[in-house]
């Protein structure tokens, strides 16, 4: 297991343990309900993986989150979220050093289960179908006209599983880790926080600070 990942599941297990120790002396608040909508906001870092991402070095993810409750279980939603990923120098000779961008905008429809609804804690798991905007932009160190720069639409999956603990009645925060195929020869692996607010009733959506 690269060494990343295995830091990133070892800190999510952690956190996890010490939030169930936060959360025990308020066990049995609902948090929770149908027609509930949740917001988040995630920072993370992101490691690329597949022959496109071994070419490249980790970078930061942002994204957003927001579901719609349909049971208390169960949230229906949409994400985005951006990867920024920078190539790794490679020397073509007389024209000099190269290297460049992989940044990567992607939409998509999830659906959330939440294992404790009924719970300050909320462990969860969540997934669906990806769309990616990727842009490959490549330069050479010396400042030449990019060699490359093209734009392309991918389909991918995305999953995630992670933690939101509710230390206000509104407010959560936690930490998720989130697997998506991004392209054929490219995928990436996050590992970051969370930041959210619950409606109860029809809004704008969550957002995070």
């Amino acid at each position: 297991m690269p060494e990343p990942i295995g830091f990133a599941i070892k800190t999510l297990v952690r956190a996890s343990l010490l939030a169930c120790l936060l959360a025990l002396p308020s066990v049995g608040a609902a948090q929770l309900q149908e027609n509930d909508q949740l917001g988040a906001f995630r920072l993370a870092a992101a490691t690329p993986l597949g022959r496109t991402g071994n070419l490249a070095d980790p970078g930061p993810y942002f994204g957003f989150e927001h579901y719609w409750h349909v049971r208390r279980d169960i949230g229906v939603g949409a994400m985005i979220g951006y990867h920024g990923f920078r190539e790794k120098p490679i020397n073509f000779g007389s024209r000099g050093k190269g290297s460049g961008t992989i940044q990567v905008f992607t939409m998509a429809p999830v659906v959330r289960y939440n294992f404790t609804p009924g719970y300050e804690l909320v462990p969860f798991i969540a997934g669906g179908p990806a769309l990616n905007r990727i842009r490959l932009r490549s330069a050479f160190a010396n400042g030449n006209i990019p060699e490359e720069d093209e734009s392309f639409w991918r389909l991918g999956i995305v999953g995630s599983a992670g933690f939101d603990y509710f230390f206000e009645q509104n407010w959560t925060l936690g930490l998720e880790i989130s697997g998506q195929t991004l392209a054929s020869d490219l995928a990436s692996f996050t590992a970051g926080i969370r930041i959210g607010y619950k409606f109860t009733s029809f809004g704008l959506g969550g957002f995070g600070l």
